[in-house]
């Protein structure tokens, strides 16, 4: 988790702004889709990176549930209320960051879109969860039967 977390921080630093991964997306964009405008390829590439906001913080959200909830051995519901606290005060500290730079800029959008991100892999996995007990509740019941 503590990687992951390192990784997320590495990408909202000033290496990964706008320009510079343009520099390899573009070409990678143009050589995928020819065809489109300049307009299209920039909502391509802002769709990406806006993207990468919701999967990098949904990944940090279940290593964090993860270490939390093994480490703990407490209910799930506290290790998921504390993985979206962490993932909103990672989200928050990286846009202030960013806010600072000379070349990014912070965004209170960004901020939610992460957390959101964080918010539907864990339910994702809560619902998830919930499935699996339900299942092996009925394969239980159905074991238990005459």
């Amino acid at each position: 988790m503590a990687l992951w977390a390192a990784f997320v921080w590495g990408l909202g630093g000033d290496r990964m702004a706008l320009e510079p991964t343009s520099r390899f997306l573009g070409p990678l964009i143009n050589w995928l889709l020819p065809d489109l405008t300049w307009y299209e390829r920039h909502q391509v590439l802002y769709s990406i990176r806006k993207s990468a906001h919701v999967v990098e913080y949904a990944i940090l959200a279940l290593l964090t549930l993860r270490a939390m909830w093994l480490s703990w051995r407490q209910s799930l519901v506290l290790a998921s209320v504390f993985s979206v606290g962490v993932v909103a005060a990672m989200a928050v500290a990286d846009e202030m960051r960013q806010g600072r730079s000379s070349v990014r800029t912070g965004s209170g959008w960004d901020v939610l879109l992460d957390i959101s991100g964080g918010l539907a892999a864990i339910a994702g996995f809560l619902l998830f969860q919930r499935f699996r007990r339900s299942a092996a509740s009925r394969r239980g019941d159905a074991e238990t039967a005459p």
